[in-house]
């Protein structure tokens, strides 16, 4: 399908109100954030206190969004050291966060991932949007407590 200019400044002020009312919710209700702008893009990072290392909420190709942890330390070697740390404890991970992980290695990729998916796209109804918003930034504060209080130990264990 072929996006005229009209089409594509539409969806990109549609991410930019999307983002600007998810960001603001996490950074006033949840001090989840510093964040103050949202972006015309189908994602946005938070970080999480350790370099290389961020939470993310997206749209995804295949009519899904996503929250995630994104590891990027600049080095795809230390990127997936990092990975392999954390999915050693996959199990405990998951029982915390009571709801099993999508683990992406992303060995042709620099970085990995680890995500949980729904099925969502930035084109459905301001009623949907909602939800998708909702469940979002549960997952992302979900993310922040599951993950953050071990993350020096991954850390640690991936410079060994």
């Amino acid at each position: 399908m072929i996006v005229g200019s009209l089409e594509l400044a539409m969806l990109y002020k549609t991410y930019r109100v999307y983002f600007q009312e998810s960001i603001d919710e996490l950074r006033e209700k949840y001090k989840f954030s510093n964040a103050r702008k949202g972006q015309p893009q189908s994602w946005y990072s938070f970080a999480s206190g350790y370099a290389g290392i961020t939470y993310g909420m997206s749209f995804a190709l295949g009519n899904r969004a996503r929250v995630d942890l994104y590891i990027d330390q600049g080095n795809a070697e230390k990127n997936k050291s990092l990975f392999d740390s954390i999915y050693e404890d996959r199990e405990f991970i998951e029982s915390k966060f009571g709801e099993k992980l999508e683990w992406e290695r992303l060995d042709e990729k620099q970085a990995s991932r680890i995500a949980i998916y729904r099925e969502g796209s930035i084109e459905d109804d301001q009623e949907k949007l909602k939800q998708i918003r909702e469940w979002s930034i549960q997952k992302l504060l979900k993310f922040k407590e599951v993950f953050n209080p071990n993350m020096k130990k991954y850390i640690k264990k991936q410079n060994k």
